[in-house]
């Protein structure tokens, strides 16, 4: 089972992109996967990336993530 480091209460536009964009690499590794163990895997990371996303649809957005650094730098 994957961990998830906790993100807070916000996420940036950049981070969910980044989440949608390697969950589908791992949708697509595991259809190209040459055994069941290695095509699990990637599915499990996959569904841990679309988990952060689902995540984020509950959590306030940011521009970027520079705003979400300086804010929690004050």
């Amino acid at each position: 089972m994957i961990s998830c480091v906790p993100l807070g209460d916000f996420m940036s536009s950049d981070d969910v992109e980044y989440y949608q964009r390697r969950a589908l690499e791992e949708r697509e590794r595991a259809a190209k996967a040459d055994s069941s163990e290695a095509a699990n895997a990637h599915q499990e990371l996959a569904r841990h990336y679309e988990g952060l996303v689902a995540r984020a649809e509950m959590l306030p957005l940011t521009r970027n993530s520079a705003a979400n650094q300086n804010d929690h730098q004050a």
